[in-house]
């Protein structure tokens, strides 16, 4: 959960903008694509328990998966 709370963090702007490479949050760099990486996994780890998820958080971690590194 430590990445998609990062990932929640970065403006959807910058995450489907083409030229960002990295962010800088709380003073720590991020590589996008890494960080993508890594929540999108979180992500799919999590939709294997669905039944524990309302709607609204199942369909949060299906946007994360749709997301392009």
């Amino acid at each position: 959960m430590e990445n998609i709370s990062k990932l929640k963090k970065i403006p959807e702007r910058l995450l489907k903008a083409e030229n960002v490479v990295s962010i800088v949050i709380n003073g720590e760099r991020l590589d996008k694509k890494m960080i993508i990486e890594k929540a999108k996994n979180e992500a799919r780890i999590l939709l294997l328990n669905k039944e524990f998820f309302n709607e609204q958080g199942y369909e949060v971690l299906k946007e994360i998966e749709r997301l392009r590194s």
